[in-house]
């Protein structure tokens, strides 16, 4: 009880620190303690857990980075240990525009979700560009962008994603059932093509986010063999008036630009393209660990998924 108690208190203070600052998302928050710090332990995904009242800051300096931030003349413990009404008075005297009676009120409705479809990562839209890199003999380093659409059935049971491929083969069309385990998503597709098998392992936030990432694991066709290939994935939310998401599937030549005017052309023209594309083809490159594990940390995609998220920041009724 005393655990869920010191939840609920920091994630109040979180959102009144938000609101008082401005700033009309938890993504535009997360991207001012970035600005001034770039080591900030402060990241979206946690930003958002902690704003659900899920979970507390483990690291003190995310409370000293907040204090920072609000310039309260306060340290990172008063900021963790002060009881809410200091903290509301403490802010109303620092931000005297902002009205101390609707602190936590705006954001709260949406950053702590219906607790009946918690358990499942949030999925933002039903249409994704799907970014991996090029098995194919000859195209090594090329980057492929697929199209992905996820459909969710009525009470969040068993959603279905539908996946297509242009590749120098022909195009590849694939449909499986996701299955969840913990925050991870997982499909084993079955595909038009009989001799094509392909699965994925999804690390998707419990928080609207526009992007999230895994593994694909599938098989490579070189000439006279074929070979088990697992490769990092992206995926990248469309605006909903994309016409044909399937218009730029295919392969992306790496720093010809391409893949910025995709990103633009699906919803993101007011973010640095160039920038996150380059972040992009990194996080697609990326070697396995030391011990031979191929595996993906939350924050490689929040890299990703934060200046997208700032670039088609909402009114406060809709938070990436």
């Amino acid at each position: 009880m005393r655990t869920q108690k010191s939840h609920r208190l920091f994630s109040d203070k979180l959102l009144m620190a938000t609101e008082a600052l401005g700033c009309r998302t938890l993504a535009e928050l997360v991207g001012r303690v970035r600005t001034m710090d770039a080591s900030t332990p402060i990241t979206l995904d946690r930003a958002y857990k902690w704003a659900q009242g899920r979970a507390t800051p483990r690291d003190g300096k995310a409370y000293h980075d907040l204090a920072q931030l609000l310039d309260l003349g306060e340290d990172g413990a008063f900021v963790r240990s002060c009881s809410l009404e200091h903290f509301k008075e403490r802010l109303s005297r620092r931000y005297p525009r902002w009205r101390a009676d609707d602190g936590a009120g705006r954001l709260s409705s949406v950053a702590r979700p219906d607790p009946a479809v918690a358990a499942w990562p949030t999925l933002t839209t039903e249409r994704y560009a799907t970014y991996s890199l090029s098995w194919a003999a000859g195209r090594g380093g090329q980057v492929v962008r697929g199209s992905s659409r996820i459909a969710t059935a009525p009470g969040f049971t068993r959603p279905r994603i539908d996946y297509v491929e242009d590749t120098a083969e022909g195009r590849l069309t694939f449909a499986g059932d996701l299955r969840i385990s913990r925050n991870l998503l997982m499909v084993n597709f079955d595909a038009a093509e009989a001799d094509v098998l392909l699965s994925m392992v999804l690390l998707v936030s419990s928080t609207p986010s526009p992007a999230f990432g895994g593994l694909v694991i599938g098989q490579s066709i070189q000439p006279g063999e074929a070979r088990p290939v697992c490769g990092r994935l992206l995926m990248v939310a469309m605006d909903d008036t994309v016409t044909d998401p399937e218009r730029r599937n295919g392969y992306h030549e790496v720093g010809s630009g391409s893949l910025a005017d995709d990103l633009a052309g699906i919803g993101y023209g007011e973010a640095d393209c160039d920038a996150v594309a380059r972040s992009i083809v990194g996080y697609l490159k990326s070697p396995s660990r030391s011990d031979g594990h191929l595996s993906i940390a939350p924050q490689a995609i929040d890299e990703i998924a934060l200046p997208l998220a700032l670039s088609v920041a909402r009114p406060t009724t809709r938070i990436f």
